[in-house]
């Protein structure tokens, strides 16, 4: 009987978070215009005085996956 209460109550315990915990830095006075998700992945569109880009983070360990870069014509910023 105590065995069961024992195997009970390890069976009911939940493991602790393990997941990795990741920083992603925008660049200086760039801000996140949109977001979206993906099975496994975080897309995001950045905008900042130059340009924009399209950041694709891997959700499970937040590391950069890829990135698409675009400038603004002669400098001037769109909105």
């Amino acid at each position: 009987m105590i065995a069961l209460v024992v195997g009970g109550i390890r069976l009911g315990r939940k493991a602790p978070y393990s997941g990795a915990t990741a920083t992603f830095q925008l660049p200086p006075g760039a801000h996140i215009i949109d977001m979206q998700s993906q099975p496994g992945r975080l897309i995001l569109r950045v905008r900042d005085a130059t340009g924009e880009e399209i950041d694709l983070l891997d959700t499970q360990d937040g590391h950069l996956v890829g990135q698409v870069k675009a400038s603004f014509a002669n400098g001037k910023t769109e909105r």
